[in-house]
């Protein structure tokens, strides 16, 4: 077999060329036409802090060009076909002003960090400027005061001012606290502002702070609305309430699903908020769990709602047991729960066979349907 020097020497020379890096000069020349069509129809110069994606491809080509070498040709190409693509503004300078077109647009307004579409990437310049102050210059900074005054206040000193501000009510309204009732006013204005402390607040500082200038603010009422002796309205309320418990072994919901339970479960959310002294006392020892709501089972409710849905299935069907080729889905559903309650009644507390004793009879023995 004959070797093929000259084939060896072609292969190797194609091998070498496919390896060598390809010229660009096309590529750059096509992106470059499409950076000025792109120009001509905007009317203005790409922006980084812009959402759409082919201006911001088109801002990241203009700054890797201010990388090229003077004298170049592709800069001077530059120089001819795109007059002042070299920036003669800094990066800052140039959003900052795209800042304030978006700013003039949206009525004067600040943008809001995480806020969606072109309002975003305005709100994160202004945050780093923030976050960053060493690196605003005092220019800069002149420009961001006589724009946005308080630019550079963070969120937390914004709480303080507005903690500054309740303090003033507060001390000006007799230390008593704002009430919910009089809508459309400064007080009902801090009383949502409290409202909404009291719910969300759990940063130690913010505690402390409001601890210190505003004693008992955790409370959801003055101490003058506060209920500590019980009277004989508040006594019929609580005998009802503590009956009903007895009855279904839980504490009501104000969301319940009758409307005796959510009338009793807004009762003791009432006292949540307002019963202290005596009256507390008297929760305390008839009604454990008063003060949190969370005495009352999920698994019970269950149960309940199990019980009286085959009570109904037997008053409906009078003499017969539910069967698992009940037509109806009631039918099969008060055979499954019967199942269950007889092959597991050890697992069940007494006070739930009690229940099931009153309301299914002889739920402990099979009959024949």
């Amino acid at each position: 077999m004959m070797i093929d020097i000259d084939q060896i020497l072609t292969d190797a020379a194609e091998a070498v060329t496919a390896e060598m890096p390809k010229d660009t000069s096309a590529q750059w020349r096509s992106r470059l036409d499409a950076f000025k069509a792109w120009k001509e129809v905007s009317g203005k110069w790409p922006s980084m802090n812009s959402v759409d994606l082919d201006e911001r491809s088109f801002a990241q080509w203009r700054n890797k060009q201010l990388r090229l070498p003077a004298g170049s040709d592709r800069r001077a190409t530059l120089d001819n076909e795109v007059p002042g693509w070299v920036r003669s503004q800094s990066r800052w300078d140039e959003a900052f002003a795209a800042l304030l077109d978006w700013s003039a647009d949206h009525d004067g307004a600040t943008p809001r960090v995480g806020a969606s579409g072109d309002e975003g990437p305005h709100a994160t310049f202004l945050r780093h400027n923030r976050l960053h102050p060493d690196r605003v210059t005092a220019e800069q900074r002149a420009l961001l005061d006589v724009a946005y005054p308080g630019w550079w206040k963070t969120q937390h000193d914004k709480w303080i001012e507005e903690l500054d501000g309740f303090c003033v009510w507060f001390d000006e309204n007799g230390k008593t606290f704002p009430r919910r009732s009089v809508k459309g006013t400064e007080e009902f204005r801090w009383n949502r502002w409290l409202e909404g402390l009291r719910r969300r607040t759990n940063d130690p500082k913010k505690l402390e702070l409001l601890d210190a200038r505003v004693p008992g603010w955790r409370e959801s009422g003055s101490v003058a609305e506060r209920i500590t002796t019980p009277d004989l309205t508040w006594m019929l309320g609580f005998n009802a309430t503590s009956d009903w418990v007895d009855e279904h072994g839980a504490l009501p919901r104000s969301n319940g699903d009758d409307t005796d339970e959510s009338l009793h479960g807004n009762w003791l959310r009432l006292q949540r908020r307002l019963a202290d002294g005596e009256c507390a006392e008297l929760l305390d020892e008839r009604l454990p769990g008063w003060r949190t709501g969370r005495a009352s089972s999920p698994r019970w409710h269950m149960f309940v709602a199990n019980v009286e849905a085959t009570a109904a299935w037997l008053e409906q069907n009078p003499g017969r047991t539910p069967t698992y080729s009940e037509p109806s889905v009631e039918g099969r559903a008060a055979h499954q729960f019967l199942t269950r309650l007889r092959h597991a009644s050890d697992n069940y507390s007494e006070k739930a066979l009690a229940l099931a004793d009153k309301r299914l009879p002889g739920w402990r023995t099979t009959r024949q349907s």
